[in-house]
């Protein structure tokens, strides 16, 4: 199993990837939301603990923009 931690000896279950970013929408001048597409591809290892291959999803995300005039994901 070791092969299957990442440096903070946590298990790789496998890929994200972000398919699309659809709606996006400024609602401030420092504030913007926008949908989005995923899907995970799971390694042995993710397939093994949740008996699939890949899943798919949408959600919603909120981007905040910093004083610095960059724009960034806050973690919850």
């Amino acid at each position: 199993m070791k092969p299957l931690l990442d440096a903070s000896g946590n298990l790789k279950g496998g890929t994200i990837k972000i398919d699309e970013v659809h709606n996006l929408l400024l609602e401030t001048d420092a504030i913007a939301t926008a949908q989005f597409a995923m899907h995970i591809d799971f390694n042995a290892a993710g397939g093994a603990v949740l008996g699939k291959t890949t899943v798919a999803d949408q959600g919603n995300v909120t981007f905040r923009k910093q004083p610095d005039g960059t724009w960034v994901l806050p973690s919850n």
